[in-house]
Order: structure tokens, then C-alpha cells, then sequence
């Protein structure tokens, strides 16, 4: 449920190191590409968690959804996101899930340890997602 109460530091994305910022940034932005040209979701929804040192993004949408099963199809028809996401994230010690079904939309998850230099990070509560974006059928 997108309703569910989440904490997260509050620190710079500096703060990450470049590597796992940078596949943060790819995840989403591969993400939100993806839905855009194939899902034809109405809503997307953007969640961020921190737990026991791991962060998290998650990226949710109500749009067509596709057989998970069918992604090395996908790869070996030149559609390498979920290929290069999971390569990264492996690389720095985190873990990518999808589950997504035809029709129930689809649910992309990462989550990547991050250095624990600053244990009194501030935490920031939230109760909703951090970004709900609405798209309108252009096609």
C-alpha cells in the first residue's frame, strides 16, 4: 500500500558516493522511460525507504504490466535496463526485484547498502509517496 509509513536520511546524494548514486538515478530514470512508452499507467508512484543501513527505491505503477519471465526476451531484443540495473546492483552488494503481472501494473524495487559514516543522520518520516505523478493517455 503507498499509504505506509517510511523513514529515510536525509543526507546528499554526495553523501552516497557516485556509484550508487548514479544507479539510483539510472533506476528511476529507466523506470519512468519504461513506463511511458509501455505500460500506459494512469499513476506512478515513487517510494524511498531506509532500513538497517540498506536504502531502497521503489517504483510502482497501475499501467498493463508484462510477464516477468519474458524479460531475457526483452534483453535479447535490445531492451537492457533491467539487464544493466541488476548488473549495478549486484556489483554494489544490493538487489533487484520486479513483479509485475499482465493487467495488475508493475512493482520495481532496489535496495543498496550505504556507508554508515554518519549514524545521527537525521530521519525524516513520510506517509505518503515521495512523488505521484499523473499522466494523461497521449497516444
Amino acid at each position: 500500500d503507498h499509504r505506509d509509513l517510511h523513514s529515510f536520511p536525509t543526507r546528499r546524494s554526495s553523501d552516497l558516493g557516485p556509484a550508487c548514486s548514479v544507479l539510483l538515478y539510472r533506476f528511476v530514470r529507466g523506470a519512468l522511460s519504461n513506463i511511458y512508452r509501455h505500460a500506459n499507467a494512469q499513476h506512478i508512484w515513487i517510494k524511498s525507504t531506509y532500513d538497517s543501513g540498506r536504502l531502497g527505491l521503489l517504483v510502482l505503477d497501475d499501467g498493463i504490466g508484462f510477464d516477468p519471465d519474458k524479460i531475457e526476451q526483452f534483453i535479447g531484443q535490445g531492451h537492457y535496463f533491467f539487464h544493466d540495473i541488476y548488473i549495478r546492483a549486484q556489483q554494489l552488494g544490493g538487489e533487484l526485484t520486479i513483479q509485475s503481472e499482465p493487467q495488475k501494473g508493475s512493482k520495481l524495487s532496489i535496495t543498496i547498502p550505504i556507508p554508515q559514516e554518519n549514524s545521527q543522520s537525521r530521519v525524516r518520516k513520510a506517509n505518503r509517496p515521495i512523488v505521484k505523478v499523473y499522466k494523461s493517455r497521449h497516444r
